[in-house]
């Protein structure tokens, strides 16, 4: 069976059809080559709705929140393979489409909590530096 992707406006239509909440917020600041900022760890909930009540769904544990260009980025939680020896690193979990990984990314980046995240990891670093020299 054929692939058929799905584009940006759809899957941010169907990530709005489930309740997204975030927490167990680890903020761990340290800064990568370039542009490249890495934030810290969040956990990431998502709420299944019958009627107005909320059902808890799956919680997806310890994702990456990074800055990439001043944009934030989001990666799943992944573990180094063992045995092939190729040292590649493997996501525990991500969605089956890149537009519909793109329209989570974003809807977690409106998030309150991830934008306190980067806030407070910016200032640590910038506290960091101020420091330093």
């Amino acid at each position: 069976m054929a692939k058929k992707e799905v584009d940006r406006e759809q899957a941010a239509s169907l990530w709005d059809l489930f309740g997204i909440t975030v927490d167990k917020i680890r903020v761990r600041p340290r800064q990568h080559k370039g542009n490249v900022m890495f934030v810290g760890y969040a956990d990431i909930h998502i709420w299944l709705f019958e009627g107005q009540k909320s059902i808890p769904f799956v919680t997806l544990c310890g994702n990456s929140i990074k800055l990439i260009g001043g944009q934030i980025h989001v990666d799943p939680k992944s573990e180094q393979g063992k045995g092939d020896r190729s040292g590649d690193y493997f996501p525990h979990w991500y969605p089956m489409d890149g537009a519909a990984r793109a329209a989570l990314t974003a809807k977690l980046a409106e998030d309150a909590s991830i934008q306190e995240m980067v806030s407070l990891a910016i200032a640590k670093l910038a506290e960091a530096a101020g420091a330093a020299s």
